[in-house]
């Protein structure tokens, strides 16, 4: 839910019960003057009727008494009172009952105690209630109305300097030279908002040049070094007269040289995807970029003599940088290659929603939870670098994908399992 919506919501929730209760409120102050001036009424009805008794000692005639209902009970015995309260009474007009303001009191006429009822009807002032109401209820609608209005276009005037930093922040890429621009605004916590990004993001552009420079000039000094070294070595090994021993320590020299330079390869490449340096991307045919990879590796394959299955239900069209996707497929070719056995073989599955990669092996020596971690890799081959489904991995969560691994093992043949590695494509 987005911010102006929710405070907006909460503004129209509030108002709604500030209102209702103003309402109440306004609604009884009304109801509690109508009964003032009824109880005003009804008291000067009293003491009209009193004066009457006291002039003429007698009780008034009914018939003329003052436009109020009036009910007079003889009672036997004097008690003083005086209430007035809220009462129903039958109208026969209305053939309902009414709400009445009632005046009780009791007063003698020639020593007989008598017990006064004075009644005046709400009737009269009804449509008069009706219409105060209504029109209270329109004014307070309609005022909340407008002023939920006027609070949207304020909030969205107020919060557009907001959204204009979110967009902004989307639209970053800590990649490029240029850095983060933001508009000034008056607001004072937008505006310290502004300074705290403006220093967050050009202090992370600033440490990402400076490890990105760093990495790419390690790499490039460590390989002219591990060039030397195996060229030096390679010389040395041309010489004649070599004892045995140093012609194997000069050979364990050179392929640690080249396992160094595989690594420092592999680190940069990792160092440069999760830097998102490979920005461009562009539509490629999956299958034909799988049966690419297999003509390359055709000479590996039958060296091993593996049998390979493809099945191509459907032929999806990856929107991806070029070299990652060529780098995504071989590693995973490689790894199917090179933990496979003699005369095994490799499955490939292809929809439009799924690449699965199943192929024989050996039983796995590590767990398949480490498989994707850095350094990583199964004790039988201990040339692997350890990092070649670390870059898998690496390339599968840049473009938002999934990775799954199942090890089955062949229950038939404890020393051989199916190691099936499946790739889910974002939707």
């Amino acid at each position: 839910m987005k911010l102006l919506t929710k405070t907006s919501i909460f503004y129209l929730i509030s108002s709604i019960f500030v209102f209702t209760i103003g309402g109440f409120i306004f609604y009884q102050l009304i109801i509690s003057e109508i009964s003032g001036e009824l109880d005003t009424v009804l008291l000067k009805q009293k003491e009209k009727i009193i004066s009457h008794i006291d002039h003429n000692n007698t009780l008034p005639d009914l018939d003329i008494i003052y436009e109020i209902k009036v009910k007079i009970v003889s009672i036997p015995q004097y008690i003083p009172i005086n209430i007035i309260k809220d009462t129903l009474l039958f109208d026969d007009l209305e053939e309902s009952n009414i709400h009445h303001r009632v005046l009780i009191f009791a007063y003698k006429v020639k020593d007989q105690p008598y017990q006064f009822y004075l009644f005046k009807s709400f009737f009269e002032l009804r449509d008069l209630v009706k219409g105060i109401a209504t029109i209270v209820l329109i004014l307070l609608g309609t005022s909340m109305l407008v002023m939920l209005l006027v609070n949207i276009i304020i909030s969205r005037r107020t919060f557009n300097p907001f959204y204009t930093i979110i967009q902004k922040l989307e639209n970053f890429d800590i990649t490029k030279s240029k850095p983060l621009e933001l508009k000034p605004t008056n607001i004072y916590e937008f505006t310290k908002l502004n300074n705290v990004i403006l220093a967050m993001t050009n202090k992370s552009r600033k440490d990402y040049l400076i490890q990105k420079e760093y990495i790419e000039n390690a790499s490039h000094e460590i390989q002219t070094p591990l060039a030397i070294i195996r060229s030096k070595c390679e010389l040395i090994l041309q010489s004649r007269d070599i004892p045995e021993n140093e012609l194997n320590s000069l050979s364990a020299i050179i392929d640690s040289a080249d396992r160094l330079s595989k690594l420092n390869h592999a680190l940069l490449l990792i160092s440069k995807i999760e830097n998102m340096q490979f920005s461009a991307s562009e539509p490629i045919n999956l299958q034909q970029s799988i049966e690419k990879h297999l003509a390359l590796f055709e000479d590996l394959i039958s060296m091993k003599e593996i049998e390979i299955k493809t099945y191509f239900v459907e032929s999806p069209v990856v929107l991806m940088n070029p070299v990652l996707l060529d780098i995504l497929i071989s590693n995973l070719l490689s790894n199917s290659i090179k933990h496979n056995i003699t005369g095994g073989y490799i499955f490939i599955k292809l929809t439009n929603h799924e690449l699965v990669i199943e192929n024989s092996g050996t039983p796995l020596s590590v767990n398949p939870d480490d498989l994707f971690k850095r350094f990583f890799k199964n004790n039988s081959k201990v040339e692997s670098l350890g990092l070649g489904l670390t870059i898998v991995k690496r390339i599968v969560d840049l473009y938002h994908m999934d990775i799954s691994y199942i090890n089955d093992i062949n229950q038939q043949e404890v020393d051989t399992s199916h190691h099936i590695l499946s790739i889910f494509f974002s939707k």
